[in-house]
């Protein structure tokens, strides 16, 4: 019995009508549409952004450095800073320290200037020629305070048809030759 009220049709009032548009939707030459109106854009100052976690200025590359050679732990700090610029301040610790060492090397000689980071490399080595003094190197960083490992890069890169000043002629006219750091955590330690 259920299953004959369910296969009777529908009175005509229970069903639903067909859509009928009011017109044919064409605007005339010049006239607005009614529905529409101006959309705000939201650009510049009205997104109330902060951009500062993707930059690192001097001021505060200067005082992270100040502090990592004091031998307090920043890594937490250091984390939520980018990775990829030279103002990086494990970035800036080894490439100063690498550079101001006498006699010159691509190798870092003595402990580094950060007491509580153990420094292992893992790949240095000079490019381009000898005494060019442009160094390519791989490091580990090890915190002792908190257990952070750190790895730091530096390199030279050659970039195809950029848009940068052109240094060179790797395999064409507009090739450059790009200075390129990296320093990224490998290892979270401290409340992990």
């Amino acid at each position: 019995v259920r299953l004959l009220k369910l296969l009777e049709p529908l009175p005509a009032a229970a069903m639903a009508s067909a859509f009928a548009p009011r017109d044919d939707g064409l605007l005339a030459p010049g006239e607005q549409s009614k529905a529409s109106r101006p959309s705000r854009r939201w650009a510049g100052d009205a997104v109330k952004q902060d951009w500062s976690r993707l930059i690192v200025t001097a001021e505060e590359s200067d005082r992270m450095l100040v502090q990592l050679k004091a031998g307090e732990c920043i890594c937490e700090e250091m984390d939520e800073r980018p990775g990829d610029v030279v103002r990086h301040p494990l970035n800036r610790l080894h490439f100063e320290q690498l550079h101001a060492q006498r006699p010159r090397s691509p190798c870092l000689s003595g402990p580094s200037d950060a007491p509580h980071m153990r420094c292992k490399p893992l790949f240095e080595e000079e490019r381009f020629r000898k005494k060019s003094r442009q160094y390519a190197y791989k490091v580990t960083y090890a915190c002792t305070t908190c257990g952070s490992e750190w790895e730091v890069q530096h390199d030279y890169w050659w970039t195809e048809g950029s848009s940068e000043a052109i240094t060179g002629f790797e395999g064409g006219p507009d090739d450059s030759l790009i200075e390129r750091f990296l320093c990224c955590r490998t290892v979270a330690g401290g409340m992990f």
